[in-house]
């Protein structure tokens, strides 16, 4: 993501969606929540006729919806890039969080 914002390559608002639908997928697994086919995804997190009408139950994680919503309504690219990492950050700190340093082999090298 970095490299394509960096690079001002015009596949950036591609790949920025692609990557928020994967982020949202995710944390929904890990939520235990289902699945939301992309093009109904705005609106059954934030429209209340569209989640009763389709018996769709509130994401459980009130601030992240927040956040992402706000992230797919962002225009400019430099908003969009800082917001898609406070949004991947959130993430990872709600999943227990990431340690690059973290890794161990197993076998011998």
């Amino acid at each position: 993501m970095e490299e394509v914002f960096e690079a001002n390559a015009k596949e950036f608002f591609f790949v920025f969606y692609n990557n928020l639908n994967f982020l949202f997928e995710t944390y929904a697994e890990f939520l235990q929540f289902d699945s939301i086919p992309v093009h109904k995804l705005r609106r059954f997190l934030v429209n209340k006729k569209d989640k009763k009408k389709y018996l769709i139950s509130d994401f459980p994680d009130k601030k992240f919806v927040k956040l992402f919503v706000r992230a797919i309504n962002l225009k400019n690219k430099s908003k969009m890039m800082k917001e898609y990492q406070k949004l991947t950050k959130y993430v990872f700190d709600r999943m227990g969080g990431f340690n690059i340093d973290g890794w161990k082999i197993k076998t011998p090298a």
